[in-house]
């Protein structure tokens, strides 16, 4: 009797590793069609689109495909096998163990790979959160306009305090004439910014000889009229807590401009009338 159950059991051994190891193969076979297929269908979808990117980014899958139809293949054929020959058994079983560990570690791989992951995206949404609260210029007006300079306001928003820089830059469509640059430490509550400026210090360089100018505004004598000067402002954080982005990606700007009547005598710029609207054409 006990002979007979054991003979039993080990015929049922001798059946169940083939046949796990066929379902395996039939398994893998399976999930490799899926992915030759998925590529099939995202590059038919992307026929004639304006981005075919896909078609590259997508064709690891098909060898991976290959891969487990491979795979398949083998573990069907070794199960097929073992079920006419014994010896075979311990060969399927390994694979079959073989096959349990590398899926096991794959697994965990990928659970790493997605904790990594979110943590990023956890990352990358507090930056961005981040940077939307980190002041901007949200208006540039002039006060105190004259012949002889101005007063420049500067209207930001935000709410992170901390260092940053602003840069003025005052040029015409062919030379840059004078630059700004100032480090101001921006508190809660703090939206306002105020320089003055005065032309003469703008047009200095026209009286430097060593620097070659070609801008109407420092020939000499000579006038222009109702000619633009462009003035670039940006706002660049250069110490805010908490903040790791590059200060170039979080930057804000702001371009306004005034219109000159003037006259240069021996590289002295004379300012005769200034203006915040362009002329009429």
């Amino acid at each position: 009797m006990i002979r007979d159950l054991s003979y039993l059991l080990l015929m049922k051994s001798n059946r169940l590793i083939p046949t796990l190891s066929i379902i395996s193969g039939i398994l893998l076979a399976l999930g490799g069609l899926y992915l030759i297929g998925l590529y099939v269908y995202t590059a038919v979808q992307s026929l004639g689109q304006p981005d075919q990117s896909l078609q590259f980014w997508y064709l690891p899958l098909v060898f991976f495909g290959i891969l487990l139809n491979a795979a398949g293949a083998y573990f069907i054929g070794i199960g097929l096998k073992a079920f006419q020959n014994t010896a075979l058994h311990k060969l399927s079983r390994n694979s079959l163990a073989v096959l349990i560990f590398v899926v096991i570690l794959t697994f965990t791989f990928f659970l790493i790979g997605e904790y990594r992951a979110d943590l990023t995206r956890e990352n990358l949404k507090e930056q961005q959160k981040l940077i939307s609260d980190i002041y901007k210029i949200e208006n540039v007006h002039f006060e105190d306009l004259t012949v002889r300079g101005f007063n420049l306001h500067i209207d930001t928003s935000g709410s992170i305090p901390g260092e940053y820089q602003i840069e003025i830059n005052f040029s015409d469509f062919r030379d840059k004439f004078f630059q700004f640059k100032d480090t101001v430490m921006l508190k809660s509550g703090e939206t306002e910014m105020d320089t003055n400026f005065l032309f003469d210090d703008i047009f200095q360089i026209c009286s430097n000889s060593s620097q070659p100018i070609q801008s109407y505004f420092c020939v000499n004598n000579a006038g222009t009229s109702k000619t633009e000067l462009t003035i670039s402002i940006r706002l660049i954080p250069s110490n805010i807590e908490g903040v790791e982005m590059p200060a170039a990606s979080v930057e804000s700007s702001w371009t306004t401009s005034l219109y000159l009547d003037t006259f240069t005598r021996n590289g002295t710029v004379e300012v005769e009338s200034v203006d915040r609207n362009s002329p009429p054409f």
